[in-house]
């Protein structure tokens, strides 16, 4: 999601800071990101100030941290648990939870974005149907740099 995330706001003009780890940095780099934090060594929280949009796609303790970098009228866009509309106030931002809806012209866009090539798909590892319990042991490692394809043989 996160790969997504950066190519569509560097899409739209917007500046880019991604957090991942330091083996993928440079990979972020390459999907537009104008800067990337690694977050094994560095805690964005204590590093960025008065950003206008967080798009939080881990939840938990990086979402309660990701209040503190905003601005005042920033939003905090977050696609886990439900945002805590009491941080939210007592930080002056709002806070929303998105989650998939289907839209044809929405995926049509998506779709002639990754045509264009304007938008990338990174693809880790593709398993053949056979092996979907050692794609879902993929999955599952959190180690994965794209998306992981099972396919019908």
């Amino acid at each position: 999601m996160g790969s997504f995330a950066v190519q569509l706001a560097k899409y739209i003009g917007a500046r880019v800071i991604a957090t991942a780890s330091g083996i993928s940095a440079e990979l972020v780099r390459t999907l537009g990101a104008d800067e990337v934090i690694d977050y094994r060594s560095t805690d964005f929280s204590s590093v960025l100030h008065d950003v206008d949009i967080v798009f939080d796609t881990v939840g938990g303790e990086t979402q309660s941290k990701s209040y503190r970098v905003l601005k005042p009228g920033g939003t905090l866009v977050t696609i886990t648990s439900p945002p805590e509309q009491d941080l939210a106030k007592a930080h002056g931002v709002s806070a929303l939870r998105i989650g998939h809806e289907s839209d044809t012209a929405r995926l049509g866009l998506i779709t002639g974005l990754c045509d264009s090539g304007a938008l990338r798909v990174l693809i880790d590892r593709s398993f053949p149907l056979a092996e979907a319990r050692a794609a879902l042991v993929c999955s599952a490692s959190g180690r994965a740099r794209g998306k992981i394809l099972v396919r019908p043989n």
